[in-house]
């Protein structure tokens, strides 16, 4: 299907720069509470999972978040298949000063709601994971 639009902003701007490079999924994160901003980004899944870190940066815009974030997962997709690893790329950008903005809230965060983890995608649990009450986490066995 062939989109044509002359809006060049929101998002026909996001998903034009995500078909330029064949992003596959941009998430764009808030959270009240802790005031994290995040931008994450899988480029390609192809070889499998997408693998990538996080950076932390006092960005001028989100777009230029925007740009760092497509531009990062992009090259974990390279260096993942240049490693010969069954691994995608994706990155993830926190929008804010490492050295001012860095909080123990925003890094490791509470799970509030109910999350199912499922078998069709990888998941990396590190450090301590809260369940609040009222939340639930079930994680489920993998089935391959």
């Amino acid at each position: 299907m062939e989109l044509t639009t002359t809006e060049t902003t929101g998002t026909a701007a996001v998903l034009g720069r995500m078909e330029e490079h064949d992003h596959e999924e941009v998430l764009f994160c808030f959270d009240r509470t802790t005031g994290l901003r995040a931008i994450i980004a899988v480029h390609d899944t192809t070889l499998g999972p997408a693998l990538g870190g996080t950076r932390m940066w006092p960005y001028a815009s989100e777009g230029d978040a925007l740009n760092d974030v497509l531009r990062l997962s992009r090259g974990m997709t390279y260096k993942s298949a240049l490693a010969g690893l069954d691994l995608g790329g994706g990155k993830a950008v926190i929008i804010g000063d490492s050295r001012t903005d860095k909080t123990e809230a925003i890094l490791e965060g509470d799970l509030n709601a109910d999350m199912t983890l499922t078998a069709d995608k990888t998941w990396l649990l590190k450090g301590t994971v809260r369940v609040n009450d009222g939340a639930t986490l079930k994680i489920e066995p993998c089935t391959k």
